[in-house]
């Protein structure tokens, strides 16, 4: 039987064993990813945090503050890689961002 790690935000490890037994586990209390973390992230906004076992990475949706951007004062969402290990987001970790104006409404959508 395969085993799926999925990890849910910064706080939850669940691991899916069958389509009836699911667990999770509080890892902590503290954020993986924060730009509150000195040296861990430079967007104002990081959340939407899911590992790629494959990878032993991080996919992170992140997202800056802009008050000249109507009408949330936000920057489009953008996605991140960082590895899992040590996960450290700056633009050049971006993976996924808006490619046309329409797009801009976030890479969520």
């Amino acid at each position: 039987m395969k085993r799926i790690v999925i990890v849910l935000f910064s706080l939850f490890i669940v691991s899916i064993e069958s389509k009836t037994n699911v667990f999770c586990v509080r890892n902590s209390d503290d954020p993986i990813i924060s730009n509150q973390i000195k040296g861990s992230s430079t967007f104002t906004y990081n959340y939407n945090t899911a590992y790629i076992q494959k990878l032993d990475s991080l996919l992170v949706r992140v997202q800056n503050s802009d008050p000249n951007i109507p009408p949330f004062g936000l920057t489009p969402s953008v996605l991140a890689l960082t590895p899992a290990s040590n996960p450290i987001i700056k633009n050049n970790s971006i993976v996924f961002k808006p490619s046309a104006d329409y797009e801009n409404f976030g890479t969520e959508d």
